[in-house]
This record gives C-alpha cells, structure tokens and sequence, in this order.
C-alpha cells in the first residue's frame, strides 16, 4: 500500500494512524474478494481505532465525531490515489478504482 501522510491528522499519533491504514486496506480487501473474514478484519480495525481515540462527540453533524474522521480519511485516501495516479475523480469507475490501488500495492510493497 501506498501512504500518504496527507491523508491522515498531523501530529497524529503513529500507531493509530496505522491502524487507519489497516482499516483502509480491509475495506478495499473486502471489496475486491468479499467475505466474511474481511468484514470481521475491518470490525476489529474500527473496535481498536474507537479504544485507543474514545469519541465524545456522537453527533455526526459535529466536528470530532469518531464515525465522521474515519469516512473522511477513507475519502482523503480516495483522492490521494486519483491525484497521484492522474485519474478523474468524477469519471474513475469502482474497478479501475481498485485494480489502481492493487497495482499501487505490488508497485510499492514496503
């Protein structure tokens, strides 16, 4: 996988920014092979990012709302991919989409 430090909080701690990248990849995993096994990877993922950053704000129309952050990034991460990959965003089909990001992961194992 590609990371791209843009795509998370500056400042942000390390190991939870690893976990949103793990997350990330279980969601594009469970798209390109669906499963069972990808849905408890991404419930485990999401269950660590909650206990290690506990929200206080359950409201999803307000700032800080735990919920929000994690589709935000998984959005910012979308956009990472298309910009660094010279794709329309508007116009990138679901596939294209994904088979980019597996190339980007065989490209760029570390």
């Amino acid at each position: 996988m590609v990371y791209y430090p843009e795509s998370f909080p500056k400042n942000g701690d390390p190991e939870t920014s690893t976990l949103r990248v793990k997350r990330v990849n279980a969601m594009l995993d469970s798209i390109i092979d669906p499963g069972e096994r990808h849905q408890r990877e991404i419930f485990n993922v999401e269950k660590q990012i909650l206990e290690r950053d506990k929200p206080k704000i359950w409201n999803v129309w307000k700032s800080g709302n735990m919920e929000r952050v994690l589709e935000v990034d998984f959005q910012k991460f979308v956009v990472a991919v298309t910009e660094n990959t010279n794709q329309d965003l508007s116009t990138i089909t679901t596939f294209t989409f994904y088979a980019t990001v597996e190339h980007l992961k065989e490209k760029y194992k570390k």
